[in-house]
């Protein structure tokens, strides 16, 4: 008897490997085809990852850049504060200083008057109405070295209705001593 003749194939395991070869092949394929294409459309990987690296780099410059002019504006608004604060003083003793002056000129003019000389002679002239107050200081007076202010007050000379007025007076003769010795 003959034996008989058993055709078995590869087996299983051959047909996985090739399958496996075949669809590595395929994919490094595309891959190839696709970074071709790439290539071809002007695209390099390598220079792609260095533009991203350097606008990395920009966008974390200009980051900083942001927060220090944040910085910036804060210290702007701050100081704009403080001169719009200043500038409010300033004009309010600006305007104070003003109203000083006002004042002062119109005393000034008050003085003016009452010392301005007529007929070449000096000589004070009390406004109509007005009254004039002088003081000084009288350094030599009954108590040396402690010195005392002095004051007199001049009014302008006004009419004023006279009135007449009656008193009854009388009069006696004091006794006069007679001298003594000892009075000589």
């Amino acid at each position: 008897m003959e034996s008989p003749i058993i055709v078995s194939g590869r087996g299983p395991a051959r047909l996985r490997t090739l399958l496996l070869a075949a669809a590595v092949l395929a994919a490094l394929a595309s891959w190839g085809f696709f970074e071709w294409g790439r290539r071809a459309g002007g695209y390099d990987a390598l220079e792609s990852i260095k533009a991203r690296e350097h606008l990395a780099e920009q966008i974390m410059e200009l980051e900083s850049r942001n927060k220090d002019l944040r910085r910036e504006i804060a210290l702007m608004k701050a100081a704009g504060r403080v001169d719009r604060e200043a500038y409010g003083r300033v004009s309010r003793e600006i305007g104070d200083l003003e109203s000083q002056v006002a004042e002062l000129n119109e005393e000034l003019a008050f003085y003016r008057d009452v010392m301005s000389p007529t007929d070449g002679d000096s000589e004070l002239q009390v406004p109509e109405g007005g009254t004039l107050t002088l003081t000084y200081r009288d350094m030599e007076n009954l108590d040396p070295g402690i010195p005392a202010d002095r004051s007199v007050t001049i009014e302008h000379a006004k009419y004023v209705t006279p009135q007449l007025g009656a008193y009854t007076t009388s009069s006696k003769l004091l006794p006069v001593p007679k001298p003594t010795e000892e009075s000589y």
